[in-house]
């Protein structure tokens, strides 16, 4: 695929004109060579016109500065960001909208006490018609997680089995970790035990990244991934009371 921004543009049937309901390709170079076009930030490559979706989760907009910088030589959005190429501007498009604020935890505060909560989220549009939705929230172990890796007295932080490990030898550690605040620590797999090969990391496992889980990291010089290898805090029978 290759062909002019303006091109793609006109066979979408979208007007390059500014206006409320319009659509409008802004900045300098504002008809670049086109190609490929994604919403996967990941999967932006030089020429790529990478489309800002807001989901109900993630808001793609937080990635397009990324984009550009992975080569993506213009954006579709709904409103503009502080970027130096083209913008292909579609206000209040449909489908799912993300919204995030600073506030509550984000800066600092602590959590409410556990206990059930209303939520209540109100919509409204250009025409000044509104959406109130009302559910109900429940906190259960809520407060501030607490976690460290325990220093002894005397020795070393983390003991390791060898410092010198032969080809196809297992290099063990053993380590520490403390709860030392009063709310319960998520955690997620693979097991403590778990045992990598060298050019693995926790996805190889089937361990992906969760949101609010902890997990034991160990990282070496020339990582690709950030601390590669990873372990649940211990096994479901130690942590749970």
């Amino acid at each position: 695929m290759n062909a002019r921004l303006g091109e793609l543009l006109r066979d979408a049937g979208l007007p390059a004109a500014t206006g409320p309901s319009a659509v409008a390709a802004t900045g300098p170079q504002a008809d670049p060579e086109v190609s490929s076009v994604t919403y996967d930030s990941r999967a932006v490559t030089p020429g790529a016109v990478f489309c800002c979706l807001r989901g109900g989760t993630v808001d793609g907009h937080a990635f397009g500065a990324a984009a550009v910088g992975a080569g993506a030589v213009a954006l579709v959005v709904e409103e503009a960001l502080p970027v130096t190429v083209p913008q292909v501007v579609v206000p209040n498009a449909e489908g799912w909208h993300y919204y995030d604020y600073a506030g509550g935890v984000d800066e600092g505060a602590t959590p409410p006490p556990d206990g059930t909560y209303p939520i209540v989220a109100i919509a409204q549009d250009l025409e000044g018609q509104q959406v109130r939705v009302a559910k109900e929230l429940t906190i259960q172990f809520g407060g501030v997680p607490r976690v460290r890796v325990v220093s002894p007295p005397a020795g070393d932080t983390v003991s390791w089995s060898a410092t010198a490990v032969p080809v196809c030898d297992v290099l063990t550690f053993s380590v520490t970790v403390e709860n030392y605040g009063t709310t319960p620590i998520r955690t997620s797999g693979p097991p403590p035990g778990a045992m990598y090969d060298s050019d693995w990391n926790y996805n190889t496992l089937g361990w992906f990244t969760e949101s609010g889980a902890f997990r034991l990291g160990i990282g070496f010089e020339n990582e690709l991934t950030n601390y590669p290898y990873r372990w649940a805090l211990g096994s479901p029978e130690a942590l749970t009371e």
